[in-house]
């Protein structure tokens, strides 16, 4: 059975709902961290932006993620993990003293 006109666009405005309802949500994550960060004087988006470039150098040398069998990505050779420690000291950031 062939859906109907009035179906397909019942379950597209459901599918519109749902997508906003995700959006929604994370936004409601993503402002608490922008708060916490702006109060601590952290440019999150240098963060963010370090830690992006991270998971690109992932990418294998055709540009595609490295995939195992099961679909999880793996760090391909030109790997580098994030520095977010020098996004922060670039920011003015210095370490705590270490404990006695």
């Amino acid at each position: 059975m062939h859906p109907t006109s009035e179906q397909s666009r019942d379950e597209s405005t459901a599918e519109r709902v749902r997508a906003f309802h995700r959006a929604f949500g994370l936004d409601c994550r993503r402002v608490p961290g922008y708060g916490t960060a702006a109060v601590h004087g952290i440019d999150l988006d240098a963060v963010i932006a370090e830690v992006h470039r991270a998971n690109m150098s992932k990418l294998g040398p055709d540009g595609r993620p490295v995939l195992r069998a099961d679909g999880k990505v793996l760090k391909g050779d030109c790997y580098t993990p994030p520095d977010v420690a020098a996004v922060l000291r670039a920011q003015g950031w210095s370490p705590p003293p270490a404990r006695p």
